[in-house]
């Protein structure tokens, strides 16, 4: 069957998406700090009721706290977890990748 369609390559638009993907992170903690805010005003009423202590700022405090502590959870135990999954999945391909490389230096 033959490829009926094209590629074009465009290097302002790779660069464009590497620039706006590389980005993203700080862009989303710009909109975690703005869900806050939405967040504290929209519990305000209740945070008024029960703990009028906390203003916006210990709010803020706290879910910065609570995500420090996420990132360090993901850090400690996902991504160990997700590295060594890759490596089994991998594992198979790599030793079919050396037999065939054997092979070709056998065939030499």
């Amino acid at each position: 069957m033959k490829n009926r369609l094209k590629q074009r390559v465009v290097p302002e638009l790779g660069a464009f998406t590497e620039a706006f993907f590389n980005t993203l992170p700080f862009l989303s903690i710009i909109n975690f700090v703005s869900i806050l805010a939405v967040l504290y005003s929209t519990t305000y009423p209740y945070i008024k009721t029960y703990a009028q202590w906390m203003s916006i700022w210990v709010f803020m405090l706290f879910a910065v706290v609570l995500a420090a502590a996420s990132l360090v959870l993901v850090y400690k135990f996902v991504t160990p977890s997700l590295w060594a999954f890759r490596e089994r999945q991998m594992s198979v391909i790599m030793d079919k990748l050396n037999e065939i490389e054997k092979r070709l230096k056998e065939e030499k």
